[in-house]
């Protein structure tokens, strides 16, 4: 009978071990779900904040009734394009997914107000191509929509760096809450000392289940985790570019006549390089004694407008007072026509032709008449082309190669720049040919300069990179020799 009691104690014993594991097990399991607890509140006030910023944003600066299929008119650098708000908000997290989400519409709206629409100073041409691409990725059956280029180089080079301002990659269907694979990889070898608590120890086969679960619970942790830290720094991006791009009381709309191609300019764009002749040409100073808008008819109050009735000899005393009356803005009583009229109470003919008479008169008069450029649009377009890549590049900017020019237009274009960028201000838009080399012998210069003539490429050459100057780096070689023609 001994050794029955002698089994029945080592039973015991280990029973009460067992349950001093357990206790030991289950505490550390309380303390573990109670930091997770923490952390998932923690991350939903996170995400909570950034919507209740993002939600008065939209009440101070926006447009609360906004939809996908809104039709938005946008004015491209003069050209009106037209798209479906839903196409261009459908990449999360880029910019011009903020631009159009109504969190900031009445922000971007040029104050100038004489259209309405929002302003984007860039290519017309190559914010067109973005705008087919994203129409395409919303529409298309296609799995992967092929990524856009331009077949001009120089073109593509103004594209790709409007897609990569704008925040549209390869992968412009992903949403806002994925992450990077170098994201995942760190979501993944996460542990439980990141929580602030030990890593739960529980050894045996029956408990594979739990240990998994724990498992797959942390990562998933941690990948909500850097979703809100993406969505923060997401949300502080999108606020120092609104605040980059909105238009300010100093920042005039320029309307050019380019020996008849019409352009339109930021004012604060023609001056990115104040010491060059756009720069002085467009200075606060000198602007508003060349700013050739005759009248701000648009801004008439109503009593501006009843007054300018009343002027009016032919305009009988009854019409100045039903527009006063009814409190008939400047912006207003341009846009009156007939039916209008009739509306407002005017029902004789004769009446009726001579307040349209005068309005029509007026609608002249408020026409803004934009100042003449002499110089080919093609190479003055060029030079507009640099100075917005200034803007959107920074100090990452880059000269133009002559090589992106077409070659029938190279001696114009040398001349423009020239006339707007004197002196050594031209290699602020034009790359300087290379004449020596530090490496290439007289022999080997004049041997590449044969082989180029000979091809009918030109003998004018241009440093895009050196090692010692840029950096050693592959990334660093990229940067500056990507995109650039012939090389």
């Amino acid at each position: 009978m001994e050794e029955p009691r002698q089994a029945k104690r080592a039973r015991t014993e280990a029973w009460d071990k067992f349950q001093s594991a357990f206790q030991k097990i289950k505490s550390a399991y309380d303390a573990y779900s109670h930091i997770i607890e923490q952390e998932l509140q923690s991350i939903k006030e996170g995400f909570d904040e950034i919507e209740k910023q993002k939600e008065e944003c939209m009440s101070e600066h926006g447009n609360m009734n906004v939809g996908e299929n809104d039709l938005l008119q946008i004015n491209v650098s003069g050209k009106i394009i037209s798209v479906a708000r839903g196409v261009l908000t459908q990449v999360k997290g880029s910019m011009l997914e903020a631009m159009f989400s109504g969190r900031w519409e009445n922000q971007l709206i040029h104050h100038n107000k004489e259209d309405g629409f929002i302003f984007l100073d860039i290519n017309s041409t190559c914010f067109q191509i973005i705008v087919d691409y994203l129409v395409e990725v919303k529409y298309s059956s296609e799995k992967k929509v092929t990524y856009p280029t331009h077949s001009n180089q120089g073109m593509d080079r103004i594209l790709q760096t409007m897609m990569k301002y704008y925040g549209i990659n390869h992968d412009a269907v992903v949403s806002d809450s994925a992450l990077d694979s170098k994201d995942q990889q760190l979501a993944q070898h996460a542990g439980l000392d990141e929580l602030g608590c030990k890593e739960i120890n529980i050894d045996g086969s029956c408990f594979s289940d739990m240990k998994n679960a724990i498992s797959n619970e942390q990562k998933s942790l941690n990948v909500a985790k850097m979703r809100l830290q993406k969505a923060k720094a997401s949300w502080e991006q999108e606020k120092q570019f609104i605040q980059s791009i909105a238009p300010t009381l100093e920042d005039d709309l320029i309307h050019l006549n380019v020996r008849g191609t019409l352009m339109t300019v930021k004012r604060s764009t023609l001056r990115i390089f104040e010491d060059s002749q756009l720069g002085r040409q467009f200075d606060g100073n000198v602007w508003p004694q060349q700013n050739t808008k005759k009248e701000v008819i648009h801004d008439w109050s109503y009593e501006q407008v009843a007054d300018w009735a009343t002027s009016h000899g032919d305009i009988p005393d009854e019409v100045a007072n039903l527009l006063e009356e009814n409190k008939v803005s400047g912006s207003e009583l341009l846009a009156l026509g007939r039916e209008d009229l009739k509306e407002l109470g005017i029902s004789r003919p004769g009446t009726l032709a001579v307040v349209l008479k005068d309005i029509k008169a007026l609608q002249r008069k408020s026409q803004i008449y934009p100042i003449f450029i002499d110089h080919s649009p093609y190479c003055f377009g060029k030079i507009i082309d640099q100075l917005r890549l200034k803007v959107m590049s920074k100090e990452k900017y880059q000269p133009l190669s002559i090589l992106h020019i077409k070659k029938v237009d190279r001696k114009a274009f040398i001349e423009t720049v020239e006339y707007y960028f004197p002196g050594e201000l031209a290699q602020l838009i034009l790359k300087k040919p290379i004449r020596k080399s530090n490496i290439l012998s007289e022999h080997q210069v004049s041997t590449i300069d044969k082989w180029l003539e000979e091809d009918g490429c030109g003998v004018d050459k241009y440093l895009l990179y050196r090692a010692s100057r840029d950096g050693w780096k592959a990334s660093d070689f990229h940067d500056k020799c990507d995109n650039q023609g012939p090389t």
